[in-house]
């Protein structure tokens, strides 16, 4: 099980606007949040010993390397997309994360999506855009 967190970036409202300048600009902005998120998330906790079941805790930096983001348009909105193609990251980093790697530091990937940033971010695009 893999884990995925889309989000509806905004809704545009077409006005007199260039929808192709709109659209790219939109997905720039999009994927440079999720490109802040993922720079945040492949940044590991100081490893410390532990022992769950008997086993040792082993990183193998696999996590880093399954990070992906998206951005498109679903039914008129603009969308963004940021998952993990590691089938344990919902363990690690997602809804299911284990008390182990809680412990070890590892936050959730819904405590690094800044979504006030991110408003503030489109916020001040939509000003931009209406400017014109």
């Amino acid at each position: 099980m893999s884990i995925r967190v889309t989000f509806r970036a905004f809704k545009p409202i077409m006005l007199n606007i260039n929808t192709t300048t709109l659209e790219a600009e939109a997905k720039n902005l999009i994927q440079d949040h999720l490109n802040m998120v993922v720079k945040e998330v492949n940044v590991y906790p100081p490893a410390r010993a532990h022992r769950a079941n008997g086993l040792w805790y082993h990183r193998t930096k696999g996590l880093s390397k399954g990070w992906r983001t998206q951005t498109g348009r679903r039914a008129g909105d603009f969308i963004g997309s940021i998952y993990n193609t590691q089938s344990y990251a919902t363990y690690v980093v997602g809804p299911y994360q284990t008390e182990m790697h809680r412990q070890q530091g590892w936050p959730r990937l819904d405590e690094h999506l800044h979504r006030d940033i991110f408003r503030k971010n489109v916020l001040a695009f939509n000003k931009r855009i209406f400017k014109r």
